[in-house]
């Protein structure tokens, strides 16, 4: 009987991990393999039930045990009938369900897909040529002059979509946070790491007025990526920009921040 709970709950527990393990693994593995995968560990199950001692003692004599015999015979048929009812119909259904929605975001078709998130952008948006290190860049531009660089990097980060903006000075606040003394400059660099530390931005704060602030996002490609995800993280990164900028130009309005995209990816 304890090798009959153990295999139950062992089932159970590989029904909700395996997936996960798989796409963490593979996050582009086709949901057919991940699905067969979990019938032959729910198989693996079975049998680690049938050949448990209780168990097996009555199928093995089924004349002496004609009504129990019976009963798991009709349960463990039932059981791997169901699960395969649910692996191969239920799960392809909902996985059909997906695509009628849009495709599946794979690390092959993503730049197409990218393409035309960018292209539903309601703001200006405008490929960048000649970025040999990416698989693509793009810069986008907000209504209210906010930019947001996306990018795609070759190697080994290519595995994620990246969105980059930067705080700069330009013009005249330039020329003002230049002509400050190295401790104001200082005292600027500290009051935005301390206010971002609070709001839980993840961002690097420089001491180059021409890149003061760089705020980075990078977003894992896998299946599970939806337009919807990739615009919050969008509007995530460029709120974070316009709340560093409004914290800037409120603690020292003697200069006017301007939120950037850089000319070219950080590394």
């Amino acid at each position: 009987m304890r090798q009959a709970i153990i295999a139950a709950l062992a089932y159970f527990a590989l029904q909700i991990y395996i997936p996960k393990v798989w796409e963490a693994l593979m996050s582009s593995a086709p949901k057919p393999v991940v699905n067969a995968v979990s019938f032959m560990a729910a198989l693996a199950c079975f049998g680690f039930i049938i050949f448990s001692d209780p168990v097996y003692n009555r199928l093995k004599a089924p004349a002496a045990n004609p009504v129990s015999s019976t009963l798991i015979i009709i349960a463990i048929a039932g059981a791997i009938g169901g699960t395969a009812w649910w692996q191969f119909v239920i799960k392809t259904r909902s996985a059909h369900f997906t695509l009628a929605e849009g495709p599946i975001v794979t690390p092959d078709n993503v730049d197409s897909i990218v393409k035309r998130w960018i292209g539903s952008f309601e703001g200006i948006k405008n490929e960048i040529p000649n970025m040999p290190d990416n698989h693509f860049t793009y810069a986008i531009l907000y209504p209210d002059q906010s930019s947001i660089l996306i990018f795609r990097e070759k190697g080994h980060y290519d595995r994620f979509i990246r969105l980059e903006s930067r705080i700069s000075l330009t013009g005249t606040a330039l020329e003002k946070f230049t002509a400050w003394p190295y401790k104001k400059q200082k005292e600027l660099v500290n009051d935005l790491a301390l206010e971002t530390a609070r709001a839980k931005i993840n961002c690097n704060i420089l001491e180059s007025a021409e890149d003061l602030v760089q705020i980075r996002r990078d977003i894992q490609i896998t299946s599970t990526l939806t337009d919807i995800t990739f615009f919050e993280a969008l509007h995530d990164i460029h709120s974070d920009a316009l709340l560093i900028t409004a914290t800037l130009n409120k603690r020292f309005p003697e200069i006017d921040a301007e939120v950037l995209p850089p000319s070219s990816p950080s590394k």
